[in-house]
């Protein structure tokens, strides 16, 4: 490389630098992407968190109906009518 021979000093350690800090932009730039991404399937997560919530609360008072249903045709409606 008899090109760098000719450089002056600025340019060579120009050089050397650029290099190191083109990995550091390209692996930081992955890093930032791979984070986005993560924010992003947690929000998702977050969504189906409340929706399972809200679907645990309607099964819940679904259950509560059938034994309150079970409990009726069971005293064949003579008790809880009021309910």
């Amino acid at each position: 490389m008899p090109f760098i021979t000719h450089l002056k000093i600025k340019y060579k350690l120009g050089l050397m630098l650029f290099f190191p800090m083109v990995g550091l932009l390209y692996f930081s730039l992955i890093l930032m992407v791979e984070k986005a991404q993560t924010a992003q399937d947690m929000r998702g997560l977050a969504e189906l968190t409340l929706l399972s919530i809200t679907l645990s609360h309607i099964v819940h008072a679904v259950q509560l109906e059938r034994g309150a249903s079970s409990l009726f045709l069971k005293n064949q409606g003579q008790k809880f009518t009021e309910e």
